[in-house]
């Protein structure tokens, strides 16, 4: 970009802030040194490997539940994998170098609210199905 304030501009500052947000990395972080910076680490790891970009204490969250938790609950997480892709989709959609490619606000709403719907509906009923990305 030319130093010009945009709404595609914003999009890729949201898609940022969704790495940080589910990698518990900055794009400043040690680790991201030479050619290697927060974009890249996750797109190498996406799809396949997302959970290894997964901030360790979302990790954490996810598979060890609370004592009182897991008599009500099986310990596998609720296709949680699944969206966990369909964010990190989200967040590199965002991310897109060439500003018309990246997705519009709009579409980033509508993406997290189906994601977010698909979590509240697996949690309601308690259904552990397999690995399945809510992309199309």
């Amino acid at each position: 970009m030319d130093g010009q304030v945009s709404a595609k501009g914003d999009v890729y500052s949201f898609g940022v802030v969704l790495l940080e947000t589910f990698t518990g990395k900055k794009p400043t972080d040690t680790m991201f040194e030479g050619n290697l910076n927060l974009h890249q680490w996750v797109t190498k790891a996406f799809p396949d490997a997302v959970m290894d970009v997964l901030d360790p204490n979302i990790r954490n969250d996810v598979f060890f539940r609370r004592e009182e938790d897991t008599a009500r609950i099986n310990k596998k997480p609720i296709q949680i994998e699944g969206l966990l892709v369909s964010i990190f989709h989200v967040a590199l959609q965002c991310l897109k170098e060439s500003p018309e490619e990246r997705i519009n606000m709009r579409n980033v709403v509508a993406q997290l609210k189906k994601i977010r719907n698909q979590l509240r509906a697996s949690s309601n009923n308690a259904t552990y199905t397999s690995y399945k990305p809510l992309l199309s």
